[in-house]
């Protein structure tokens, strides 16, 4: 803080020229200064901003409520809180990205298993509109909790397929899969018979 900041300045300010005062407020202790020269006061303290990464505006207004508030630590505080709000908000973007890769495996899963029972014509244009990206989106919008999400992805699927008449030809339902599988016993067996 550039001036009469801190309590140390705050009692001298009669005393000292407020161009030529400094502190440097650190997490624990303030370091207060007082330059030779106005000039070299400045040079310090233009430095020290650019080091930090702080404009004039922005060490201003922390010095200011540092003094109103009375913690010496105010920039300390400031700084700890936007660190601490950063690794949240990077937290928070962390689970998304981990929840939308949980969303991409499932919808991959459903496609595997519908494409695995060989029902429906799952082809790129099924694919295309049943976009992981797309459906993450809506199963968002439509506020789907994530253990709903393989039946609702299926369900979605099995919908459209149904509604656009995309049943394999080559389906066979399993009535008549179970009945073909018992007449091919019943001929292996008269074949071993004989």
């Amino acid at each position: 803080a550039w001036g009469h900041w801190t309590p140390a300045f705050e009692a001298r300010k009669h005393d000292l020229d407020e161009r030529v005062c400094l502190s440097v407020v650190g997490k624990r202790q303030i370091l207060d200064v007082q330059a030779p020269r106005k000039d070299i006061a400045k040079l310090w303290v233009k430095g020290l901003r650019k080091l930090i990464g702080h404009s004039d505006e922005h060490s201003d207004k922390l010095a200011k409520q540092m003094l109103e508030s009375g913690n010496l630590n105010g920039a300390a505080a400031a700084s700890s809180q936007q660190k601490a709000h950063e690794q949240q908000h990077e937290r928070r973007n962390s689970l998304m990205k981990l929840q939308q890769d949980l969303f991409f495996m499932t919808s991959a899963t459903v496609f595997r298993q519908l494409e695995e029972e060989r029902i429906w014509n799952i082809d790129h244009a099924v694919r295309e509109k049943f976009n992981p990206q797309t459906m993450y989106q809506v199963a968002l919008s439509e506020d789907i909790p994530w253990r709903q999400w393989n039946f609702w992805m299926r369900s979605k699927l099995t919908e459209y397929c149904r509604e656009n008449k995309l049943l394999l030809t080559t389906y066979v339902p399993h009535a008549q899969v179970s009945q073909s599988i018992n007449a091919l016993e019943t001929q292996e067996e008269k074949c071993s018979v004989m």
